[in-house]
């Protein structure tokens, strides 16, 4: 099996959706195998990013939730061969 993996973007003018809702993109597109993580997210004219190795949804924890104008979210999986 080939690696695989996936983005998510969002795209928000008026800061009406939150990070756990790219976090939900995000969980929606990862597959079994070994798995990374990373998200960046412009935050009052900031860009705040993140990346871990892990399963999302054991990572989630440590994403406070807040409102965001713009995020790109990226999953990565590098298929198990055992």
């Amino acid at each position: 099996m080939s690696p695989t993996c996936g983005l998510v973007g969002v795209v928000s003018p008026d800061q009406s959706v939150d990070i756990s809702d790219v976090l939900a993109a995000m969980r929606a597109i990862q597959h079994s195998g070994l798995q990374s993580w990373g998200i960046a997210s412009l935050e009052d004219g900031v860009l705040v990013g993140q990346a871990q190795a892990g399963m999302l949804p054991d990572q989630e924890a440590q994403l406070k939730p807040r409102p965001i104008a713009m995020a790109i979210g990226h999953v990565g999986c590098s298929a198990r061969t055992d």
